[in-house]
Formats: C-alpha cells, sequence, structure tokens
C-alpha cells in the first residue's frame, strides 16, 4: 500500500497493489495481478489481471510467448468497464535485446463507443 502526500498539484492519494508470478516447472508460468486506487490518482481505481507463460516455446532458451486476460473499472465513473485479452510472443535476440510484438483485443473500452478494439504492438527492451 502506498500513499501520495498532497502536494501543491496533487490531492492525497492511496494505492493497493499486488504482483505474483509463479513458475510451474521448467516450461510454464503463471502471473496474477491486482490494482486499487481512489480516483485522484490513476485512470482505473480496480484493475485486475492474470495469465499463463510458456517458456522456450519454441525451444530458444530465453524466449517467452504469453496469453494474458485483464478487467478494469476507470475511475471516471461515466466510462465503462473494459476487459481484455493479449498475446504475445518475447524474442530474446541477443544477450541485451528483447523484441515482443502482441495482439491485445479489448471488449467495452472504456475510452471508446466500439463494442472491441484491436491493437497490434511492438516493445524493444534494451538492457544497457
Amino acid at each position: 500500500m502506498s500513499r501520495l502526500i498532497e502536494n501543491g498539484s496533487l490531492p492525497q492519494g492511496d494505492t493497493f497493489s499486488v504482483s505474483a508470478d509463479q513458475d510451474f516447472g521448467d516450461r510454464l508460468g503463471a502471473f496474477f495481478r491486482y490494482a486499487h486506487a481512489d480516483d485522484t490518482f490513476r485512470d482505473f481505481r480496480k484493475r485486475i489481471a492474470a495469465g499463463l507463460i510458456v517458456k522456450r516455446p519454441l525451444g530458444f532458451e530465453y524466449d517467452r510467448a504469453g496469453f494474458g486476460a485483464w478487467h478494469g473499472t476507470p475511475t471516471d465513473q461515466s466510462l465503462r468497464t473494459e476487459t481484455g485479452v493479449e498475446i504475445y510472443y518475447r524474442a530474446q535476440v541477443s544477450p541485451f535485446l528483447q523484441i515482443t510484438p502482441d495482439i491485445q483485443i479489448v471488449f467495452d473500452p472504456a475510452n471508446s463507443t466500439r463494442s472491441s478494439e484491436v491493437i497490434l504492438g511492438l516493445r524493444l527492451r534494451i538492457e544497457l
């Protein structure tokens, strides 16, 4: 739990979050995330996520593939509650470079009038 102390630009705010990862043998893992914040601090008042991770999905030692799902309640009560799923593949290209393409499908997006949105992403991680 953390508390943001009121200052000249922000009011006091409280947040609580839990993040857990668990391996199941040499090839599988799972994760769980939960966060709760009052309405002065974050875009989502409540957010929960869970998923599965496959290690070495194509035989490459440090590659990972995963599937996750989430549900979020916005702090702005005029917005819709959203739910989504994500599939990704993280390729360890070199000891210091990872590339992660992913696809997300958001159902009832909070900030859209559409029934769903598809998001294609590409993350690049460089460790120095």
